[in-house]
């Protein structure tokens, strides 16, 4: 959404932030490590749009007091309390807030792509994606890559009937959904995209099943 960016502790910026978060994961890894980096928000992100369980407008004060989301006055003071480079964050922000104003992220195209659009503000302008951090008060959340169950499992076929080692189905035993091996390869089109082929391959395994009842 607007009005919000990542950072490594150096303050520096080191990917598209509204691209699938797939590819966000991949890009924390290879940039991190296995270190964190900070999602920065202002008040105009917090004013118009929800974050996590928390609802637009909505208080942080249960997020501050557990020490989850770090809240500042200013730039300087959110960098003191994160041990991000302040300088660097300060620069880092001067040339987003300008990309924000063009519409336009010279750096990693944040907002260029419809899948990006698709998750950002469609009245917010020029960029559905891009809005300059510069509102007071600031806030400040740890950012940490996860993992996600949406590739790994048994081959199948397209029947769902799942494949021994020679690549022969195993008479009478199915997988679908996250037990089975995703039928999207390396790719990952974005959320459900495990309950899409879990539906169809559960409903092919059962048609199968039948035929082989019936016959």
């Amino acid at each position: 959404m607007p009005h919000s960016l990542i950072v490594d502790r150096a303050g520096q910026r080191f990917l598209n932030e509204a691209q699938p978060y797939c590819d966000c994961g991949r890009a924390m890894l290879d940039h991190l490590g296995a270190d964190h980096g900070w999602l920065i928000l202002d008040s105009r992100n917090r004013a118009n749009y929800a974050f996590c369980t928390l609802g637009a407008r909505q208080s942080t004060r249960p997020w501050t007091d557990a020490g989850v989301m770090i809240e500042a006055p200013t730039i300087a003071d959110l960098a003191r309390q994160t041990g991000v480079d302040a300088v660097a964050l300060t620069a880092t922000l001067d040339r987003f807030n300008r990309f924000a104003r063009t519409g336009v992220d010279e750096d990693f195209g944040r907002g260029a792509s419809s899948f990006d659009n698709g998750w950002g503000d469609p009245y917010h302008g020029p960029n559905p994606n891009l809005g300059a951090v510069e509102e007071p008060p600031f806030y400040a959340v740890k950012i940490w890559p996860g993992d996600l169950g949406t590739k790994g499992g048994l081959l199948t076929d397209a029947d769902a009937c799942v494949l021994d080692m020679r690549g022969e189905a195993i008479p009478g035993l199915y997988a679908a959904g996250n037990a089975a091996a995703t039928p999207m390869g390396s790719c990952y089109p974005g959320p459900g995209g495990t309950l899409g082929p879990g539906m169809v391959f559960a409903w092919r395994a059962m048609r199968h099943a039948a035929s082989m009842e019936a016959s």
